[in-house]
């Protein structure tokens, strides 16, 4: 596994994907964060925004 690095922030930070509210904690390495969102009635969780993404286009949420 990679190293991420330290924390980016010291609190979650809110974001989007297809309209749907997500969370987010940002790494100090360039594209790493831990993601969460609700879809509906999944949690998709993921270590880089791009993977939440894909996550959701491939279960077709």
């Amino acid at each position: 596994p990679t190293d991420p690095g330290a924390k980016g922030a010291e609190a979650f930070k809110d974001g989007n994907v297809g309209g749907k509210p997500t969370r987010y904690l940002p790494f100090a390495k360039q594209g790493a964060s831990l993601n969460y969102g609700w879809f509906d009635n999944f949690l998709v969780i993921s270590t880089s925004y791009d993977a939440l993404k894909d996550a959701v286009r491939r279960v077709g949420l």
